[in-house]
């Protein structure tokens, strides 16, 4: 699991575009004048702006593309000049078409200057390990193409979103009020945005939730503004996890097994350790070892993303994970 709070004085996200020209695996990579180097695509995350936001933005600044993020591939950790420590974060990432409906939950940037980018690349493996600058960037260059190589590049993200911070129940009406109606509280509501901006980094483009009025508002602003369609089952409910455990965790394996296209699954905290569960049986005991572990599993607003990759002829399988905390988005 990638676990975005990491302590450092500077912050910074980038990603290895990859894709695949004339059967070959390709790579983007940058020249920066002012270092005279080769690099990926990365950048320093700005105030207000989440970890993932920071690496789309800056993809498509120093890149000129658009990206969707995939998997993970860790951390690069250094001194700056002045001291300071610094943490880049880096995914697998791939081109999105200009006009996908995920880069309505992004905001409009500019293109770098070319004192600060002044070429752009698609280069084979090859060639990237010759250009390279950084020994640490031919590292990251590497474990990309080892997960090329084992058919285990190409993925699919789904991730588990608890429903943002909600009025207490004890405050709701009184305590007198439907539990399907208790809605997001203050704090809840302004979480939002950085939850939209983080769905819209994987592509999101399947939205499905309990239908309570808590977990639905978690989730219908970035349905409607991608033009997602949002579904709901009963089953996700609080309730219908109590009534029939057995069906929950069918539904949640069916996502699972037919999942094709980024999606996001909005619930309750009671369903989650059920949630993990099912989720462990796509999983190695390995990446097991790399879910939430106890109660009460994720935060209000808090994401865990599971990546998804299906061979021809073989189950479903979750290669890679990461929590996406509210201490550091």
């Amino acid at each position: 699991m990638v676990k975005t709070r990491k302590r450092a004085d500077i912050y910074a996200a980038g990603a290895l575009v990859w894709r695949v020209n004339e059967g070959k695996l390709e790579v983007l990579i940058v020249h920066r004048p002012r270092w005279n180097d080769w690099s990926f695509p990365k950048g320093k995350v700005k105030s207000g702006e989440t970890l993932r936001a920071c690496c789309v933005r800056e993809l498509y600044e120093e890149g000129a593309v658009h990206v969707v993020l995939g998997r993970p591939l860790g951390w690069q950790r250094y001194v700056v000049a002045d001291g300071r420590s610094k943490a880049v974060h880096f995914w697998c990432a791939q081109v999105t078409s200009n006009d996908d409906a995920v880069l309505k939950v992004r905001p409009k940037v500019s293109l770098a200057l070319t004192s600060e980018v002044d070429q752009r690349r698609w280069v084979s493996v090859r060639q990237a390990r010759r250009l390279l600058t950084s020994s640490d960037d031919r590292k990251m260059l590497t474990k990309l193409a080892k997960y090329y190589d084992h058919g285990e590049l190409t993925t699919a993200a789904l991730i588990i979103l608890r429903h943002a911070k909600a009025v207490k129940r004890e405050l709701w009406k009184n305590g007198a009020g439907p539990e399907y109606t208790r809605p997001l509280a203050s704090s809840g509501k302004k979480r939002l945005p950085l939850i939209a901006s983080d769905l819209g980094a994987y592509g999101i483009s399947e939205v499905l939730s309990s239908p309570w009025k808590r977990c639905k508002d978690t989730v219908k602003d970035y349905a409607r503004a991608t033009a997602s369609p949002l579904r709901t089952q009963i089953v996700l409910t609080e309730r219908g996890y109590v009534v029939d455990p057995q069906d929950f965790a069918q539904e949640i394996a069916d996502v699972v097994d037919e999942v094709r296209n980024p999606c996001v699954i909005c619930l309750h905290r009671p369903t989650l350790a059920l949630t993990f569960s099912t989720l462990a049986e796509f999983a190695s005991r390995s990446v097991v070892k790399t879910f939430p572990e106890a109660d009460p599993w994720l935060k209000p607003g808090d994401m865990f993303v599971v990546h998804i990759a299906s061979k021809p002829g073989k189950a479903k399988k979750i290669l890679a994970t990461e929590l996406i905390t509210s201490d550091f988005e």
